[in-house]
Order: C-alpha cells, then structure tokens, then sequence
C-alpha cells in the first residue's frame, strides 16, 4: 500500500491553487493537499505536524504576510526541514532570484509562472518515488 504524501500549496492567488489543485488530482498518487495564502500560516501548520515526511511545497515568493523568502528562511529553523522539498513558483523572471534560491537545499526545482502543468505532474511523480 502507497503512503500518503502532503503537498503544500503556498500562494496568495486563489485562482493558481485552484489550477494546481486540480492538476496535482490528476495524480495517480494518495495525497493530501494543504493550500496556503501565506508563509506563516503554511509554517504554522507544519508546526503542528507530528511527523513531517514526504512534504512537497509549491512556493509563491511574493505574498503577503510572510513571503517565500521568509518561509525558506524559517523553514531552515527547525529539524523537519530536511525532509521538505521545495518547487519555488513565481512570475520572477530575475537572474538574482533564481541564484537566491540555490542557497537554500530544500529548493529542488525554480519554475517561473505560468507553469508547465506536465512538467510538474512529472517533478511530483519524482518526489513520490524520493
């Protein structure tokens, strides 16, 4: 039997977590998908996991409250982060963002919106096998 995996979806825009939402559902994989309007309620909620495992995170950069940046940086605080993969997604096109993300070891992936939906249907049956 498969385990479950969570993915975390982190941005302010409704309308993209819809769109991802019902990508990532067509999925041939058990999971269970959080959706987020900000860092800190996404952080918040890992927090209160018991255990942290198989979490992959879709990334907005900019949003309100506590952006991408400060999520990755609070993420990098606590002992489950290693087991957290990171796909930042965001409409940054800048060369100093794509180099700001590599810092940060749960980065995996930097895709720049709109999103190839194949490309991620493919990255997330990757994670799965991970």
């Amino acid at each position: 039997m498969s385990s479950i995996s969570t993915i975390f979806i982190i941005d302010d825009d409704p309308v993209f977590q819809a769109i991802l939402n019902m990508s990532l559902s067509q999925i041939d994989h058990p999971k269970d998908v959080k959706m987020f309007s900000n860092g800190k309620d996404a952080i918040t909620a890992l927090h209160g996991r018991a255990c942290c495992h198989r979490i992959l995170v879709f990334l907005d950069l900019h949003m309100p409250i506590m952006d991408g940046w400060e999520f990755l940086s609070q993420l990098q605080q606590h002992p489950f982060c290693k087991d957290v993969r990171v796909i930042i997604t965001s409409s940054s096109t800048l060369k100093e963002d794509k180099v700001r993300a590599q810092q940060f070891p749960q980065v995996w992936s930097f895709q720049e919106k709109p999103l190839n939906l194949s490309l991620i249907k493919e990255m997330v049956g990757e994670h799965f096998k991970y």
